[in-house]
This record gives C-alpha cells, structure tokens and sequence, in this order.
C-alpha cells in the first residue's frame, strides 16, 4: 500500500517539486508569488493541492484557513 502524499509540502519539497533552490522558493514567497503558503511561526510550508492547481492553470480560491 504507498503513502498518501503529504497535505503541506516543506520549501524543500516544494523546491524539488518546481526543480529549483530552496533560495528561489524563499524569494517567491516574500514576494507573494508562491501560491497556498501557510506560515506556522516561523516555518513555511505550501499546500499541495492549491499549488498543483495553480500549476495546471486553474484557479483554487485559497482564502480559507488564512
């Protein structure tokens, strides 16, 4: 039986995800660009499906839970 992927992704896992550095994940995110970050204190994590969706061009409304 595999995992379920996980919910939140990690700036490491989203960083593998987009193949890019985890310096370029921080800059999107300071700039607003990353869609579905969650900050929790002082960690950032990125919910998979908001930015699955926003990757295949479809609009997820993210205002819940903010």
């Amino acid at each position: 039986m595999g995992e379920a992927a996980p919910a939140l992704l990690t700036v490491d896992e989203v960083a593998d995800y987009l193949r890019t550095s985890r310096a370029a994940v921080y800059h999107l995110v300071a700039r607003g660009q990353l869609p579905g970050v969650v900050k929790v204190g002082r960690r950032v994590l990125v919910k998979r499906l908001v930015l699955e969706k926003s990757l295949d061009g479809i609009t997820v409304s993210d205002r819940a839970g903010k």
